[in-house]
């Protein structure tokens, strides 16, 4: 039989930890296929340019699959999967899209697509409060740091400060201020203080940070412990939390490609679990 050719377009640049993450556990997942399937990926890295001007990209990935379109589409992220609604017409009409995504998308633009399939992988805000509660009963003062790259992430985050406030004796919610003043505010904290982590770090300037490269600032500037919500976060100093996994990301795209090529229902959530840095 001829292999079935899957394309999986990433949000974040070739290399970076998420993209080789979520590639990991694709390539992982794609060992319990009894068809043969070619993997196609692109790194989009949309995320990091911030741009809305695709022409480049569509008219290089019309060029390039043109003799040889995918059968199936995957989306790793909340912009992959825009991309790709936004321009089907123009890139692959019809071909059936599986996407990763803490939303589900209920526009014109998903109903119009037709053949959609979400993976939810939503950032699990009040297990993360149940956790410091559980490991710090005598905590009153929650703060959260860091944005999210979508208004419905945003969105999600003020929600969990919001319920936060019934909780805790205090409550910050800092996820847009900038990085330089979070550094300075966090030093201050009080004794029974929990911070509250998502990735996304913009400094004075209105720059994205690298995640990477702000939390390891942010975990050595606190006072307080963190807490975190992607399982990358434990190697810059994030105490723990109940996390998003790039690899088990991966392994659910494939997963559910595997049950539609299958003919199975393939709506699913990804696997998230509580993980811990112990040192």
């Amino acid at each position: 039989a001829e292999p079935k050719r899957v394309l999986l377009i990433q949000s974040w640049a070739q290399g970076t930890p998420w993209s080789s993450a979520i590639k990991h556990g694709a390539l992982q997942g794609l060992k319990q296929s009894t068809q043969p399937i070619e993997l196609h990926i692109e790194n989009s890295d949309l995320i990091r340019l911030n741009t809305h001007d695709y022409a480049a990209l569509i008219e290089f990935l019309k060029e390039k699959y043109s003799a040889y379109p995918p059968d199936f589409l995957l989306a790793d992220d909340d912009q992959s999967a825009d991309f790709i609604m936004q321009n089907r017409e123009q890139l692959f009409p019809d071909v059936p899209l599986i996407y990763a995504s803490p939303g589900a998308r209920e526009g014109a633009q998903a109903k119009a697509f037709g053949k959609i399939y979400r993976i939810a992988d939503a950032t699990d805000y009040l297990s993360n409060l149940g956790l410091i509660k559980q490991l710090m009963p005598q905590a009153d003062t929650l703060i959260f740091i860091g944005g999210a790259f979508t208004a419905v992430a945003q969105q999600a985050i003020s929600q969990a400060a919001g319920i936060a406030a019934e909780q805790f004796a205090t409550v910050r919610n800092l996820s847009l201020e900038p990085i330089e003043e979070l550094e300075a505010q966090l030093a201050k904290l009080p004794a029974n203080s929990a911070v509250i982590v998502s990735p996304y770090f913009k400094d004075r300037q209105d720059n994205l940070l690298s995640p990477y490269a702000a939390i390891r600032r942010i975990s050595q500037a606190s006072a307080a412990p963190l807490f975190g919500n992607v399982d990358q976060m434990l190697e810059l100093g994030v105490v723990g939390g109940k996390m998003v996994s790039g690899e088990g990301r991966g392994r659910a795209l494939i997963d559910a490609l595997l049950r539609l090529m299958a003919g199975q229902a393939v709506s699913q959530e990804a696997q998230q679990r509580y993980m811990f840095n112990y040192r």
